[in-house]
């Protein structure tokens, strides 16, 4: 009886460890174009947050599949949408303290820094009047003052494209991306790299991107142990996308 029992229990806990095989999870992301960090503007979708998630699936035999959605309505992902994770996240933006989430380690920090034309590189603070940003990003706590002051305005649009035309054609002075999709976008309109860089007198700070969950905390633990297993990995893959750190803040894949 003993041994029968203990060969139940056996059975139950085998196949509730290998119940996440096979099993496809649905991935929110936004839905714009953020390369080399992400970019779901179109499918399907590319990136280093994705190749990262896409390692991990494949490693644990599960399945993922990117849904972009609109960035506007990030708040509203979980209640509007059938989805079991979103990616990126934070839990100092907008709904972390609305609803139960649980987040990952960082899955890649980016350094926060305002990026300006090469000549403009040593201007002060006092320079930047109009600071430009993608569409459904929030603006830097170091502009919060100049802000509440009047004395900066933060235009924002969907488009990279666009943004880097504004500051080619100072119609802004700088803008709060980073450095890389800029660069990338230079590339595309075969300028070189070199004609923007960080401005120096501007403080530089850190944002880490994050995976967060409402029903799978056990599954973004082994994603954290992945992470943890897997920097080096990661590091390359960043590399291999050209990803440049500018200040050295922090390294894209955190220690």
């Amino acid at each position: 009886m003993r041994f029968l029992s203990y060969f139940m229990l056996l059975c139950f806990s085998s196949c509730c460890a290998s119940s996440e095989v096979g099993t496809t999870y649905h991935v929110g992301v936004e839905n714009i174009a953020y390369y080399p960090i992400q970019d779901f503007s179109a499918t399907p979708g590319t990136g280093i947050l994705q190749d990262i998630v896409s390692a991990f699936a494949e490693e644990t035999h599960i399945k993922v599949e990117f849904i972009p959605l609109p960035i506007t309505r990030f708040a509203t992902w979980y209640q509007e949408r059938a989805i079991d994770f979103r990616i990126p996240d934070h839990p100092t933006w907008d709904d972390a303290k609305a609803l139960a989430l649980t987040y990952s380690d960082p899955v890649v920090t980016l350094c926060e820094a305002t990026i300006v034309l090469a000549e403009h590189a040593d201007k002060p603070v006092d320079f930047f009047n109009i600071i430009g940003m993608m569409h459904g990003f929030t603006a830097s706590e170091r502009w919060k003052t100049r802000i509440a002051e009047e004395r900066l305005t933060i235009v924002t649009d969907t488009s990279l494209k666009v943004l880097t035309q504004m500051l080619l054609h100072n119609m802004v002075q700088g803008l709060d991306v980073d450095i890389s999709t800029i660069r990338h976008e230079l590339e595309l309109m075969n300028l070189p790299p070199d004609t923007v860089t960080l401005a120096k007198k501007i403080p530089v700070s850190t944002l880490s991107y994050r995976m967060s969950t409402i029903e799978h905390p056990e599954l973004l633990a082994k994603f954290d142990t992945y992470l943890k297993t897997h920097k080096e990995q990661n590091r390359e893959l960043a590399r291999s996308y050209g990803y440049y750190n500018g200040r050295k803040c922090s390294d894209i894949i955190p220690d």
